[in-house]
């Protein structure tokens, strides 16, 4: 087929393919970049290392299924093919269970990440559990109606009736969870940065709301959280070009996302404070500065930063120090 006899819908399949592998070019820069300390001095990885090794891997399957499958349609135009019709269904069932997967350990990661900065609370984390688990299912839902889509099955046509509803409600869930874990998240790095700023300088204090906007920006999800947004306008509209070319950016947008997030971690300091008061202590995750182990410096008042449990698994306590990572 040539270019200019592409249908809408292959011409959007394209785009999305040539921005894909724009952005895993992208991805795996960053997961070199955040994996190379542990690397270079020989450190073991931890679970969080492995579980962004593991999103890396699902992403790229995802992205080569996603390529070999524009290579079919536009090779024998359309995929009318005698005897091959199935190969199509299989792929497609291959690439949501990839997708599924990579992204349920993506959220997982902003799921602990909310879990430390509200100071381990529990409560706080179980609405977005719960919408996990519920996106979970329609997950492997939408995985099996695809497997048995076959070209002449039974029940064909009931089967594919399922799988538009089914879509609304997994981007709906997700929709609601990136939204909750998003805006808790940014919030509490704005409060208890917006505390610690009143016991440093106002040169310092500038810097560190620039730096914290950026914190609340990559530590938040807000990037995956718009193109979630995009997708479900796009699926509630019913625009098939749109959905067409966000599908594929979207799965690479949240495994950048999820390492970005454990980047940041690694090479930022986070501050743990604790207010003079009754109750959990307060975990920011707010990053100030680029860590730099041995140094430290003085905090007076009620608010005292200590190492994030994040890092050393430990609670906040009230020290007059702010130890840097």
């Amino acid at each position: 087929m040539l270019v200019g006899t592409l249908t809408e819908l292959q011409r959007g399949s394209l785009w999305g393919v040539f921005a894909e592998a724009f952005l895993v070019g992208l991805y795996s820069c960053l997961l070199i970049v955040t994996l190379w300390a542990p690397i270079t001095t020989g450190r073991p990885l931890t679970v969080i290392g492995w579980i962004i090794i593991a999103i890396y891997c699902l992403t790229i399957c995802r992205f080569v299924l996603e390529v070999c499958a524009l290579f079919r349609t536009l090779l024998v135009n359309g995929g009318e093919v005698v005897g091959l019709e199935s190969v199509d269904y299989v792929i497609q069932a291959m690439k949501q269970a990839f997708t599924f997967v990579a992204a349920t350990l993506a959220d997982s990661l902003f799921c602990w990440r909310l879990y430390m900065i509200w100071s381990q609370n529990t409560r706080i984390i179980l609405f977005p559990a719960v919408l996990l688990i519920i996106h979970t299912i329609i997950c492997i839902v939408i995985v099996v109606i695809g497997l048995l889509l076959t070209p002449q099955p039974r029940h064909t046509q009931y089967l594919t009736s399922l799988l538009p509803p089914l879509n609304v409600g997994e981007l709906c869930t997700i929709f609601l969870y990136t939204f909750y874990t998003t805006a808790l998240i940014a919030g509490r790095l704005w409060w208890v940065g917006r505390e610690v700023n009143k016991f440093t300088s106002p040169e310092e204090a500038k810097k560190n709301r620039y730096v914290g906007a950026i914190a609340a920006l990559v530590q938040s999800g807000v990037i995956y959280l718009t193109m979630v947004i995009l997708l479900l306008i796009a699926v509630l509209t019913m625009n098939d070009t749109m959905m067409v070319v966000l599908n594929p950016i979207s799965a690479i947008i949240n495994g950048i996302s999820s390492t970005l997030l454990v980047l940041q971690l690694n090479m930022f300091q986070e501050y743990t404070v604790q207010r003079n008061m009754d109750g959990p202590p307060l975990t920011t995750g707010a990053s100030i500065k680029f860590a730099k182990p041995g140094t430290s410096s003085e905090i007076p008042g009620e608010w005292a930063p200590t190492h994030s449990p994040v890092a050393t698994g430990r609670q906040a306590s009230r020290p007059t120090t702010a130890s840097r990572q």
